[in-house]
């Protein structure tokens, strides 16, 4: 009786060191496919990169297009902007490198972002997404919603040509990477 239980028990324990083992190698397989999986090139032009002097954010361009994107770099402003398009609607970017007052103080970015009322606030891998009115100097009238996010010390924003749905703004930030 206890030969048949002693035996039952090491079969139980080799079969459970089997499925452990096999649900390990399978965990491990799925993570060192996505950690390890190819990034699509970097859409930055090299003179941009290299004008800027800060991480340059951008989607996905395995989900968004850049053809006619017209990157530019303006000195003046030390700002890089860049247009994509993605089913029939196109998102104009402005990004510079975050300014010093809220590259080290959270409280006090916090308050600028919230003296824009936004509408909306959602967390991405690359931080806090908030979604503002966007609106005209001068008259400061509203012409849609802008999409900002400040991450890497760089300060970005995103403005659609045309309103986007939760998940359109969701989509558009979680695919965001950053230049090398």
């Amino acid at each position: 009786m206890v030969k048949k239980f002693l035996g039952r028990a090491r079969e139980f324990a080799d079969t459970n060191k089997t499925w452990v083992v096999s649900w390990v190698v399978i965990i491990l397989s799925i993570f060192l496919t996505i950690h390890f999986w190819p990034k699509a090139p970097s859409p930055v032009p090299s003179h941009i990169q290299q004008q800027a002097g800060f991480v340059i954010i951008y989607p996905d361009p395995r989900s968004y297009s850049y053809k006619n994107a017209g990157w530019n770099y303006t000195l003046k402003d030390g700002s890089v902007s860049f247009t994509v398009k993605k089913d029939g609607y196109s998102v104009a970017f402005n990004e510079q490198q975050t300014p010093l007052e809220y590259q080290n103080d959270v409280a006090s970015y916090n308050r600028f972002i919230g003296s824009l009322r936004p509408s909306a606030n959602f967390n991405v891998p690359l931080g806090t997404v908030s979604i503002t009115n966007f609106v005209t100097a001068g008259d400061y009238q509203v012409v849609g919603k802008t999409g900002i996010l400040n991450s890497q010390n760089t300060l970005l924003l995103a403005h659609p040509d045309t309103d986007l749905t939760d998940n359109q703004w969701r989509d558009l930030f979680e695919s965001l990477q950053i230049s090398n």
